[in-house]
């Protein structure tokens, strides 16, 4: 069996050794997501067979996630039959490695998880907003490009206790005042900011972007190159006192990119009907899709 251990800031190299391996790169498994989400999910990694297992907290149980590293090999019930459970549940497992152990494991189950597919786009579409798909995102970006006067520039270490401590507390409670929701999820992803901000100079693939108004923060916006032509977009906020804003800051951060990043992951909707409205009405040009796996081995001969 696995032996799990707590993710380690040093290893980073490794790990990323072996997530460029994936044939598709999810978000899910980037080192700066599971960095900075290690404190609300209690992500644990186990390094064995010429692969990175991963497994998260769900409530009581642990869920495995995706193994990272080479998907394309014949031996995969041998090892989840060595290294998992004889029960087990693997979630947000992408389309190309569900297909593989799929096929040589024909009992496994497995279950779409559309509210996990991530959200894929092309760049210029995005920072364009051309022809009638876009007429109303390209009003809203050009009305407030004509109203506020701003500063646009990448988000320094000494912005952090702005970010933090100030912007980030009031647009959760504008948030909970403008909907009937739970700010707890706010307060936890504002926690895995902070935990990247403590990690910065520790994690040269992320790129950023802030605009400020009046020498106010009034939007930022944090990504991660996986490879020479994808950006994940992991988070992104903006107050809503300043019309089109989060359209401005998605154009702003995609055009300060460098000119060989050509695709744009936005990440999932979590089933949200309001988030996959937004994120359907940018017009994907492709999805990374996503299944849960879930499998019984039989112990008994």
């Amino acid at each position: 069996m696995l032996t799990f251990e707590p993710i380690q800031l040093n290893r980073r190299g490794e790990y990323l050794e072996y997530y460029r391996q994936c044939l598709e790169k999810a978000s899910d498994y980037s080192f700066v997501n599971i960095w900075s989400w290690a404190g609300k999910y209690q992500y644990e990694w186990a390094w064995a067979d010429d692969l990175v297992w991963l497994r998260y907290r769900y409530g009581p149980l642990y869920l495995y996630g995706a193994p990272i590293g080479a998907w394309q090999r014949d031996d995969w019930q041998k090892l989840l039959a060595e290294n998992l459970e004889p029960h087990f549940i693997m979630t947000r497992v992408p389309e190309t490695l569900s297909r593989i152990i799929e096929t040589q494991m024909p009992d496994i189950v497995g279950k779409n998880q559309r509210e996990h597919w991530e959200y894929l786009y092309n760049i210029n579409d995005l920072i364009e907003l051309k022809g009638s798909d876009y007429a109303a995102k390209r009003k809203l970006a050009n009305t407030f490009e004509r109203r506020y006067a701003y500063e646009f520039r990448p988000l320094w270490i000494q912005d952090f206790p702005a970010v933090v401590r100030t912007f980030m507390k009031g647009w959760i409670e504008q948030q909970g005042q403008r909907r009937d929701i739970n700010t707890e999820d706010f307060i936890l992803e504002n926690q895995a900011i902070n935990r990247l901000f403590e990690s910065w100079k520790d994690l040269p693939e992320i790129v950023s972007g802030s605009i400020w108004i009046n020498n106010g923060l009034a939007a930022f916006t944090i990504g991660e190159i996986v490879d020479p032509q994808t950006v994940i977009i992991h988070f992104e906020k903006a107050s809503l006192d300043f019309i089109g804003i989060y359209q401005a800051i998605n154009r702003r951060m995609l055009m300060s990119l460098p000119e060989n990043i050509t695709c744009v992951n936005r990440e999932q909707d979590l089933g949200l009907p309001g988030l996959r409205k937004a994120k359907t009405e940018y017009r994907p040009v492709d999805f990374i899709r996503k299944q849960k796996l879930m499998y019984q081995i039989n112990t008994q001969e």
